[in-house]
């Protein structure tokens, strides 16, 4: 329940998420945050099993039941929603016309499908934030940052700053691409990236062995989750994920 306390505080703070904000939750995990957040949330008509059911005109009646100012949509979700998008009425457009932020996250996204989507969302900022099971927001970045990212030209997919309170450090990788060496917040070391954060969780449950080897600890005693994912951090501070650790 920390862990839920402290994820619903970083979400609430960061896309301006509370008490009378109306929340589209096309992802399971928010139909559970949006009222922890005192949010308004409308799960859109679909099997919540298949996002990628989710239509354009499912996701504008929700809009429009919950009044919603917030989307939250699958990656696969939102790839339909574009697709089905020539069914809108004109009173499902002006639904989504009042739709100020967009988010969509557990799956890379590519700039035209996100640039497609703001179209059916005019007066929204387009977010794509960067996680895992383990810790559910680290970074945020707005479709402006992605192409602002694409002119700096960094190898890997820019997945935007840390969001406060994260704080992401990199173990660069040995000469067996193991991830040995010192945390560190250099800009351009490439190796695994490491995340700590209140809503980070603290072990994984009965696997003794699976919670040691995600353990990254450090003189400092706070308790590091090595992700998995190979990256590294720019001279902005955004983080670039390259791959994943072999």
């Amino acid at each position: 329940h920390r862990q839920l306390a402290a994820l619903r505080d970083t979400l609430g703070s960061r896309f301006d998420v509370g008490v009378g904000t109306g929340l589209v939750a096309g992802f399971a995990p928010f139909a559970l945050l949006g009222p922890a957040l005192g949010a308004t949330s409308v799960t859109p008509d679909m099997d919540v099993t298949r996002p990628r059911d989710l239509t354009a005109s499912a996701l504008a009646a929700a809009a429009r039941a919950a009044d919603a100012t917030v989307v939250f949509a699958s990656p696969a979700a939102l790839a339909n929603v574009v697709a089905t998008a020539d069914a809108l009425t004109d009173a499902d457009r002006e639904a989504l016309g009042r739709v100020r932020s967009l988010l969509s996250a557990g799956a890379p996204l590519s700039e035209a499908l996100l640039t497609r989507a703001a179209a059916l969302v005019p007066a929204a900022e387009v977010h794509t934030p960067y996680g895992m099971t383990e810790g559910l927001l680290l970074t945020d970045v707005t479709l402006e940052g992605i192409r602002a990212a694409a002119l700096r030209g960094d190898a890997g997919v820019c997945v935007g700053a840390p969001v406060d309170p994260v704080a992401i450090r990199i173990s660069p990788l040995d000469a067996d691409g193991a991830a040995t060496g010192a945390l560190t917040a250099e800009p351009g070391i490439t190796g695994e990236i490491v995340a700590s954060a209140p809503h980070v969780h603290d072990r994984y449950d009965r696997l003794h062995v699976t919670d040691r080897a995600a353990r990254r600890d450090s003189a400092d005693a706070i308790r590091r989750h090595r992700t998995g994912d190979v990256g590294h951090l720019d001279a902005t501070g955004a983080l670039w994920v390259e791959g994943r650790m072999p």
